[in-house]
C-alpha cells in the first residue's frame, strides 16, 4: 500500500515538474528573427547578456566609431566644453570628399561642446581629426588612446586607427565590445545629452558667416518618423561599403536601460527593424530574479583572545547569517552562476561580540559590476573567556618558590590544568549546541512564512527563485 502511495506521489511530483517547466518556457517571448549577421542585446545596468548572435566575431565598425571618440574627449575635457578645437589643414582635407563632413575650414575654431554635437549628429570627419588634434596633437595618436582606452573598458578585440571610423582594414570591432563602449559613455550625462539631441545650431566661425544646422541622423528619436520609438534615447549610425550599415541604440523605459548593437546590416531600415524588435524581446524578458538567498548561506568566525606574553588562543566560533534575500529586476535569462560573490568577512574577532552585530558583507557581482551588497550579522554573542585571563583565572597558580620546583609538582599541576581546560572545553561545547540549535529554530521560523526581503516580499511556498534561476538562454545563432 506504501509503495502505490509512494509511487502516485513520485508521479504528481514529475508531471508537477514537467508542466512547470512548460508554462515557464512558454511564457519567455520567442527570440527575434534579425536580418543583421551579428548583433547583441544587453541590459545597460548590470551588464547582463540578453541576446546575442556572432557578438565576438571582428567587424568594421563605420561611424559608430565615434561613440568612442566622444566618450574620450569627454572625459580627456574634465568638464571644460567651452575650450577651442583648432581645425589644421590636415584634419580638413585627409577626409575623402565624399566623407559626412560640415565643412569646416583651416583656421576655423569650434568650442568642444559644439564639435561633439557635430561628430554625433552630423557625423562629421573632419571634426573628428580636429578632436583627435587637439588632445594628441595627431589623430593617429588619439587613435591609439581611443584603443588602449577600449581595452580597459573589456573591448579587448576592438581596434581603432582612426577617430572617425572610414574604412581602414586594421579598423575593427565586434557587437559585444560596441556595447560595453556604449555602456561607459552612457555613464556621462553630457554624452547622453548630446546623443539624445534632435537638433543644434552652429554660429557663424572665422571661416563661415553663416548659421548651420545639426541634424541627428539616428531616425528612432525623430518623432513622426515609421522608426520612431518613445523608449529610444539616442544612439550613432554608421555605414561604409566595406562595414555596411551599424547601428548602436541606447534605450529605457520603466526603469529598466538596454543597449543594441547591430553590424554590418543591408539597409538603414533593416537596422532599425532589428534594433527595435531586439527593445520588444528584451523589454519583455524582465522580471523579479532572486540573486542571493539567505537560506543557502553560512559561515563561521573564530573568537580569539590574547594570553599574557603577547600569545593568542581561539575560544571559540561565532556562526555568521544573512538576514534578507535579494531580489532584483534582471533579465530572466541570469542564472545563478552568473552571480559571483565576493565575501568580506575577518579570519577572527575579539571578544566581545553582540549577538545580531554585523560583522561582514558580500558583495554580489556580475561582470565585475556591484548588483548589490548583503550585510552578514553575528548570530550569537561572544565574551571574553576566563580561560584567557593572565592571573586570577582557572589556572592555578603555582606557590612562590625561590628554589626548583620538584617533578611532582609541576605533574599535579599539569594534571589539573589539563583536566580544567578539558571541563572547560566541554561545557563550552555544549552550550555552543545549545544555542545553534536555538538559533536554527529561531532562523526557520523567521523565515518560513512572509518574509520581507530588500527588494520585494515573498512568501512560503512562492517559487520566486524557482522560476527566476531556471536556466534559459538562447542559443547563438550561426
Amino acid at each position: 500500500m506504501m509503495k502505490k502511495i509512494f509511487s502516485i506521489l513520485l508521479v504528481s511530483l514529475v508531471f508537477t515538474i514537467f508542466t512547470y517547466e512548460g508554462v515557464y518556457a512558454s511564457s519567455m517571448p520567442a527570440a527575434p528573427q534579425l536580418s543583421a549577421p551579428a548583433a547583441l542585446l544587453m541590459d545597460a545596468n548590470s551588464g547582463v547578456i540578453i541576446y546575442s548572435r556572432n557578438m565576438s566575431e571582428i567587424y568594421y565598425p563605420a561611424s559608430i566609431t565615434k561613440i568612442m571618440t566622444a566618450l574620450l574627449a569627454i572625459e580627456l575635457a574634465e568638464g571644460d566644453f567651452d575650450q577651442r578645437v583648432h581645425f589644421s589643414n590636415t584634419a580638413v582635407t585627409s577626409i575623402p570628399w565624399n566623407a559626412a563632413h560640415i565643412a569646416m575650414a583651416e583656421g576655423d575654431t569650434l568650442s568642444l561642446f559644439e564639435a561633439l554635437m557635430a561628430l554625433m549628429l552630423r557625423s562629421a570627419n573632419e571634426v573628428c581629426n580636429a578632436v583627435g588634434e587637439h588632445f594628441s596633437v595627431t589623430a593617429e595618436e588619439f587613435s591609439r588612446q581611443m584603443s588602449e582606452r577600449a581595452r580597459e573598458i573589456g573591448a579587448v578585440n576592438t581596434n581603432f586607427t582612426n577617430p572617425h571610423g572610414l574604412h581602414h582594414q586594421d579598423h575593427y570591432t565586434t557587437a559585444i565590445d560596441m556595447a560595453l563602449i556604449m555602456r561607459e559613455a552612457i555613464r556621462h550625462p553630457k554624452f547622453i545629452e548630446i546623443m539624445s539631441t534632435l537638433s543644434y545650431q552652429i554660429l557663424p566661425t572665422e571661416r563661415h558667416a553663416e548659421i548651420r544646422s545639426l541634424n541627428n541622423t539616428h531616425a528612432m528619436i525623430q518623432p513622426g518618423h515609421q522608426f520612431y520609438r518613445e523608449y529610444v534615447v539616442g544612439g550613432k549610425t554608421g555605414f561604409t561599403n566595406e562595414a555596411g550599415n551599424t547601428l548602436v541604440t541606447y534605450a529605457k523605459r520603466d526603469g529598466m536601460e538596454l543597449i543594441a548593437v547591430v553590424l554590418h546590416n543591408e539597409g538603414a531600415s533593416r537596422s532599425y527593424e532589428d534594433t527595435a524588435a531586439l527593445f520588444e524581446f528584451g523589454f519583455n524578458m524582465f522580471g523579479r530574479v532572486m540573486i542571493f538567498d539567505a537560506d543557502d548561506f553560512s559561515d563561521q568566525i573564530s573568537i580569539v583572545e590574547s594570553r599574557e606574553g603577547g600569545s593568542a588562543v581561539e575560544t571559540s566560533i561565532i556562526d555568521v547569517y544573512a538576514r534578507e534575500s535579494v531580489v532584483m529586476n534582471l533579465p530572466l535569462n541570469l542564472r545563478a552562476t552568473d552571480i559571483s560573490r565576493e565575501v568580506d568577512i575577518p579570519s577572527y574577532l575579539n571578544p566581545p561580540v553582540r549577538e545580531g552585530e554585523q560583522v561582514g558583507s558580500i558583495r554580489l557581482m556580475h561582470m565585475n559590476e556591484q548588483l548589490a551588497t548583503v550585510p552578514l550579522f553575528s548570530a550569537t554573542a561572544a565574551e571574553p573567556s576566563l580561560l584567557t585571563q593572565p592571573s586570577g583565572g582557572v589556572f592555578p597558580i603555582i606557590g612562590e618558590s625561590n628554589g626548583p620546583i620538584d617533578l611532582q609538582t609541576i605533574i599535579i599541576a599539569s594534571v589539573a590544568g589539563v583536566f580544567v581546560l578539558l571541563s572547560s572545553l566541554i561545557l563550552f561545547e555544549r552550550r555552543r549546541r545549545r544555542k545553534r540549535r536555538e538559533l536554527k529554530i529561531k532562523l526557520r521560523r523567521q523565515r518560513s512564512v512572509g518574509r520581507r526581503t530588500k527588494y520585494g516580499y515573498y512568501g512560503h511556498g512562492s517559487h520566486v527563485g524557482v522560476r527566476d534561476y531556471r536556466s534559459y538562454r538562447y542559443r547563438e545563432e550561426d
